[in-house]
């Protein structure tokens, strides 16, 4: 009676060993194919065919978020990017216009810009945000979110349904 429960504990203790062996495959597989993280799309994606909401903006490890508020402006914290080359970028009262080139896919430059301000107009970030524009020089699209970067910053956004 000794040995036949010894072999039932064995029996549970090989069930116990194999359940974990799937267990660690399972992970090791979920990790190396990128399930549950963000894919990086931005060979796959035409960036100018959106129009883009900005969330944040991180400039040397500050990150500066862009709360959903009832703004007076329903494109409020918006890029659009024109078929001409053209693009504009909306703040709380702000606006940015100018062009843009993309050389190719993740490396863009924002040329011509000009802002067009109401006095006294607009809050910290979006002063900050109207600087670092022309210092963008490339980006990245990882699920639905667009990520210009700069030296020492980065704008995301996420693309707007």
């Amino acid at each position: 009676m000794d040995k036949r429960i010894k072999i039932n504990n064995n029996h549970r203790t090989l069930d116990m060993d194999n359940m974990r062996s799937k267990f660690i495959i399972i992970l090791c597989v979920l990790c190396f194919t990128n399930v549950g993280c963000q894919k990086d799309i931005t060979q796959e994606i035409d960036i100018t065919k959106f129009v883009w909401e900005i969330n944040s903006v991180k400039i040397d490890h500050t990150l500066h978020r862009i709360e959903n508020q009832c703004f007076f402006n329903s494109e409020s914290y918006k890029l659009i990017f024109k078929q001409d080359g053209d693009f504009q970028l909306n703040t709380s009262v702000n606006l940015a216009m100018g062009s843009f080139v993309i050389e190719q896919r993740g490396i863009i430059h924002f040329y011509g810009y000009q802002e067009i301000t109401e006095v006294g107009g607009g809050n910290d970030t979006d002063k900050e945000l109207l600087k670092l524009i022309p210092q963008v020089t490339s980006y990245k699209v990882k699920s639905q979110r667009l990520h210009l970067c700069g030296d020492r910053f980065e704008i995301v956004l996420k693309k707007n349904s």
